[in-house]
């Protein structure tokens, strides 16, 4: 009897024959559960009870599985209590959904009690209540109570005529099972004993099992349950079977057949004790037998090989059999066929890779162990080895497939039964040609930058034989999507090709086919892609400005179709372009799309929005639209300056906002200054506003604020002081400082400041020109009423202005004043030409750069380098700036002195050194006088030693206006004299080779004549004369100046032959404002 268990949603049980009363435990799962739960009642039943020195008792027990017991002990603060509250409460991790509160209970023994089953609805099973007692203002610790779980309150039982039915109810379909813990089915036969354990929470549980002759009697289940707290049941039922439809009680027969045997055993099933012995019967009849043993297992030989035999085995009680029999089939062993005949291997028409194969079959080795199978092997008799095997039914003939074409093969045929298989016999046969397989590895694939071409490449199959050589391929083509042949050509056989004129952005299928003298074989396909291209613009770009979004622009466009169906549109580039600055500012990528809300701009602004459309091709050219921003409140304007127009007033002037973000309405000019605010406002184009009516050098901020349509927007604040410039300082007047040409002393009126500003300092500026070009200068003074200018030039003409500074800075000069500075000693004339000639020099100069003065007169003296006495000097009106100096001597050097003089004395001297042309000297012979030379030369040498031991060497000294023969020297011989009051003037006559010098009537004071005869050497001596008495005048002239003089000196000189001899005692001292020169 074999027990089965069945239930109406799935089988959680395994039922296990066991000995008498013996319980099966739960799974380790429910034990585990198990555990948790009993942990968990253990926790509640120790908080049950509350008893304290402090606290009152309370207990709670559960009763009726879904009720709670109350009981409490009136001690403690209930000492005099005579009414308490119970209060029924949900609580912990299974709340009860009846709670039951408020239970009014009188109590006046010592020990108070109260069943929730006399007050409050069932808390339902396995639900956590928390009680609480309350009375007289003292309310007890809440104790925790959990009720009962689901235990199944009855099992039904029923025999059903052979087949034990055990069913129960498990709890109710509310998802947790109630706490139900499992049960463990027990099964009572009058022989047997089943157990079975159910975990689990099912609606209905059901167990089903087969009866046996054992079974016969009285049939109990018992059924003991427990939920997860621990709290256990048990429920049973009973049935009578009468044995009807009994299942054997043998089971699990097994034989091992051995050559002329067989060992055969079985199992008992139920260890059903009724039986003693077993029956064992085997046919056919011709070479069956019986037996009969006690175990549970046979040998049984004496049997006949390769034979099938039907084995019985019958439990017996005593000699009447019990329940049915089991039985099984065996066989004894096999043997192996012979070989089989008349093996033939013939070609297939029309089929060159098949071979037929026919033989004639061996005879079976015996009635039950026929020839099953057969067994064909073949191989190529060229190549060798074992080409291919196969395994087929028994019979007689037999087709080989996929040979090779064109090859000669040799073939074996085995038989075979369940023994194995025999001996084999060959023949050999020659496949008939076919066309070549297909191709292998067809690769198809895209050609870099040739979008119209694919490459194929492929793996040329084997030939089909030697005789089959392969000669070409045929590729043939077609689009994917389109279907239909698109293309085709026939080949040299090789491995690769490439395909032209292709759709780009395709796929094509491609198929590759190798052709030999038979003909082409299959085909070989693969797909691929030709190249991808970049896709045509989009078209209707839009930009879309989106209102009280300044920074938003929103653009739209119709995206273009796809170049091919292999290069769907996969993005779009979005790049936005400030009209205005002319640069790209932003641009994304996104992902294929017809829309794109652009943010981060700038407000009134004008965009340009440039689209393009991406496919793995790359970028389709860009379109473009654009569109502006909407606007918003202004930045804030620049103040560009704060400019005081009156004492009282204050131009703001304003730069439009750099971010205008919209049209500038009007501007809103605001100040405050000593707690007071104001404000205006001024048209959008304006750019300035004049604040009047304020205070100078008071502190004021200024603000101003732009409008568009969106409001106002940032202020740009500034201050200001309201520093203003003062008015002119009146009066000035600057006058000459006595004996001082580089000075002025200058004065004024201070002019009265505005407002609560203060004078700080005074600018005093002087102005003159120098060689027609203005010069100025100027010093800042604190503030005063006079300053003393020095450091200017003499005799020039300055102008003066003053100017007095506040904390607004310096104000205006007013009227000036002109004034000249003091005369002073003018400095050199400047020679601008000299014409030299063999007797005279013709001398041009300029006034000096430097006049400091008006010029009165010129001082022109000149002296011999060589022979002192060959001097003169003239004085010259001022406007007079040229002259020629006449009757010199040819060939000398002289040095020449200029100088002018003003009002302050005589200036610095001009000094230049000038040689005279020479003059050729023709001697003339008297005829008849030539031997007269060496007396005429011996003459001349006497003359000339003569000459230098009587010539004298004078120092000339130039006194202001005349030269004047110093007192120490040699000769008594001197100088014209001059005198401011009386003036001299030299000349000199170049006819007759005269020095004279005139007074102011010009009359001639002295000359020194110069003659020569025909055919002497010419020579010229100075005469000496009695000077003494124009010496002394001079003397006193010199004396009359004083300090304000100057002297010049000419060296001592001696000449012979008109040469100079020496010259000494070269110097020049300064002292003062004079100067003199010593030759």
């Amino acid at each position: 009897m074999t027990p089965r268990t069945e239930s109406h949603e799935k089988p959680n049980a395994e039922i296990k024959p066991d000995l008498p009363n013996q319980r099966v435990l739960p799974s380790p799962h429910v034990r585990g559960r198990r555990s948790r739960v009993l942990e968990y009642i253990a926790q509640s039943f120790s908080s049950a009870v509350v008893n304290s020195l402090d606290s009152p008792e309370v207990n709670a027990t559960v009763t009726n599985k879904e009720h709670i017991r109350v009981s409490w002990r009136r001690e403690g603060p209930w000492n005099n209590a005579r009414t308490f509250y119970v209060d029924f409460e949900a609580g912990g991790e299974r709340p009860t959904g009846s709670p039951c509160t408020g239970q009014l209970i009188p109590c006046n023994t010592d020990v108070c009690t109260l069943n929730s089953k006399e007050r409050c609805p069932a808390f339902g099973l396995c639900r956590d209540v928390t009680v609480v007692v309350r009375g007289q203002g003292y309310d007890s610790e809440g104790v925790s109570v959990r009720t009962d779980g689901y235990i199944p309150a009855f099992v039904s039982v029923d025999s059903n005529h052979g087949t034990l039915n055990v069913s129960w109810f498990g709890p109710p379909a509310n998802g947790d099972g109630d706490c139900y813990g499992g049960s463990v089915l027990t099964v009572f036969t009058p022989w047997t004993e089943y157990s079975a354990a159910f975990p689990g929470t099912l609606s209905r549980y059901e167990h089903t099992q087969a009866l046996t002759a054992c079974d016969v009697g009285r049939v109990t289940a018992s059924l003991r349950s427990s939920d997860l707290m621990g709290n256990g049941g048990e429920v049973t039922d009973s049935t009578e079977y009468l044995g009807e439809n009994a299942s054997p009680v043998v089971g699990d027969l097994k034989s091992t057949p051995e050559h002329r045997g067989v060992f055969v055993q079985w199992e008992l099933l139920g260890k059903c004790s009724r039986v003693k012995s077993f029956h064992l019967a085997w046919t056919p009849p011709d070479a069956g037998g019986e037996v009969k043993v006690s175990d549970t297992f046979a040998n049984i030989t004496g049997l006949s090989p390769c034979q099938q035999y039907l084995l019985r085995v019958q439990p017996l009680e005593g000699l009447e059999a019990l329940g049915g029999q089991e039985s099984e089939i065996l066989f004894t062993e096999s043997e192996v066929p012979e070989a089989p005949t008349n093996v033939t291997v013939l070609t297939v028409d029309g089929m060159p890779d098949r071979l037929k194969v026919t033989w004639m079959q061996p005879p079976s080795p015996g009635p039950l162990c026929p020839i099953t199978n057969n067994i064909i092997s073949w191989s190529r008799v060229d190549t060798g080895g074992s080409a291919g095997e196969v395994e087929i039914a028994a019979g007689w003939t037999h087709v080989i497939t996929g040979l090779d074409p064109c090859a000669q093969y040799r073939v074996a045929v085995r038989a075979i039964t369940e023994e194995g298989y025999g001996d084999q016999t060959e023949d050999s046969g020659i496949t008939g040609m076919i066309v070549p397989q297909a191709s292998d590895n067809v690769t198809v694939v895209t050609v870099d930058d040739m979008p119209d071409r694919l490459k194929v490449t492929w793996m040329q199959p084997p030939s089909p034989g030697p005789l089959c050589p392969i000669t070409n391929n045929i590729i043939s083509w077609s689009r994917v999507d389109t279907g239909g042949s698109a293309g085709e050509v026939e080949i040299a056989a090789g491995w690769t090709h490439v395909i032209t004129g292709l759709d780009p952005c395709a796929q094509y299928r491609v198929a590759v086919r190798a052709v030999n003298k038979e003909g082409h074989g299959d085909q070989t396909e693969d797909t691929g892609n030709t190249g991808m291209i970049a896709p045509q613009a989009p078209s209707s770009i839009t930009v879309l400005m989106v209102e009280n979004e300044p920074n938003h622009l929103g653009v739209t466009w119709t995206q273009p179709a796809p170049p091919g169906p292999v290069c769907p549109i996969t993005n779009n580039s979005v790049r936005w372009f400030q009209n205005e600055t002319g640069e790209t500012v932003g641009q994304v990528e996104i992902i294929a799309s017809t829309a794109y809300f652009i943010t981060g701009l700038k407000a009134y602004t004008n965009y340009t929005i440039y689209v393009a459309s991406k496919t793995e091709g790359g970028f389709s050219p860009e379109r473009s639209a654009y569109n502006t921003t909407d606007q918003d409140v202004p930045g804030p304007p620049i103040i560009s300056s704060l400019d005081v127009v009156t004492p009282s007033s204050l131009l703001v002037t304003w730069e439009r906002p750099p971010q205008p973000n919209g049209i500038i309405t009007r501007y809103k000019t605001e100040w405050r200054y000593e707690n007071q605010n104001y404000s205006a406002y001024v048209n959008g184009n304006e750019s300035n506003y004049e604040i009047t009516g304020l205070t100078a050098c008071v502190f004021h901020e200024i603000s101003v604020m732009a409008e568009t349509i969106k409001g106002f927007g940032v202020r740009s604040c500034d201050n200001t002081s309201m520093a203003v410039v003062p008015e002119a300082p009146g009066q000035v007047d600057a006058v000459m400082v006595a004996n001082m040409s580089d000075q002025l002393w200058v004065t004024w009126s201070q002019p009265d400041p505005y407002g609560n500003c203060t004078i700080i300092n005074n600018k005093v500026t002087w102005i003159w020109q120098n060689q027609g070009e203005d010069k100025q200068n100027d010093a800042t003074i604190p503030s005063a009423s006079n300053y003393t200018i020095s450091g200017l030039k003499p005799y020039t003409m300055y102008t003066v202005c003053v100017a007095a500074e506040t904390e607004g800075g310096f104000g205006p000069h007013g009227e000036c004043d002109n004034v000249y500075t003091e005369e002073d000693t003018p400095g050199p004339p400047e020679v601008t030409d000299i014409v030299q000639s063999s007797n005279g020099i013709y001398l041009a100069w300029q006034t000096p750069d430097e006049p400091n003065g008006i010029i009165l007169r010129y001082n022109l003296s000149w002296i011999n380098m060589g022979e002192g006495s060959d001097n003169g000097s003239v004085i010259l009106p001022a406007d007079q700036t040229s002259y020629e100096i006449t009757g010199l001597q040819s060939g000398s050097v002289y040095c020449v002195l200029i100088l002018a003089k003003t009002s302050a004395g005589w200036g610095t001297v001009s000094e230049e050194k000038i040689s005279t042309k020479e003059v050729t000297t023709w001697i003339y012979f008297l005829p008849g006088v030539v031997l007269a030379v060496p007396l005429i030369a011996m003459l001349a040498m006497f003359v000339m030693r003569r000459m230098r031991r009587n010539t004298s060497y004078y120092d000339f000294s130039f006194n202001n206006e005349g030269f004047i023969l110093d007192k120490g020297s040699t000769d008594d011989n001197q100088a014209m004299e001059g005198e401011d009051s009386q003036e001299r003037y030299s000349a000199v006559d170049h006819d007759d080779s005269t020095v004279s010098e005139f007074g102011p009537e010009r009359n001639v004071i002295s000359s020194n004549n110069v003659s020569g005869e025909s055919g002497d050497v010419l020579q010229v001596e100075v005469e000496e004369s009695d000077t003494t008495d124009r010496h002394n005048e001079a003397e006193n002239d010199h004396t009359s100046f004083g300090e304000d003089h100057e002297e010049v000196t000419a060296a001592s000189v001696s000449s012979s032959e008109g040469s100079i001899l020496s010259t000494k005692n070269v110097s020049r001292e300064s002292g003062g404002e004079d100067e003199q020169y010593y030759y």
